[in-house]
């Protein structure tokens, strides 16, 4: 999703949740931010995703596409 649109700056989703990262022994909270775990959605897919509503791996296609 581009800024054009949706009208807006889109909302910046991680795929695999950032708590994970901070729990995770091997990994660190900035590992979480790398672009292969993140998808920029419009609000209203953003809340989908965070309800579990958008699989990961639908996450991974759409934002590959971009």
């Amino acid at each position: 999703m581009t800024r054009e649109e949706i009208g807006r700056n889109p909302d910046v989703h991680h795929i695999v949740p950032v708590r994970w990262y901070i729990e995770a022994e091997d990994l660190s909270r900035e590992d979480a931010h790398f672009l292969d775990n993140v998808a920029s959605l419009c609000s209203r897919c953003h809340r989908k995703a965070e309800f579990g509503k958008i699989s990961p791996e639908r996450l991974r296609a759409l934002r590959d596409r971009e």
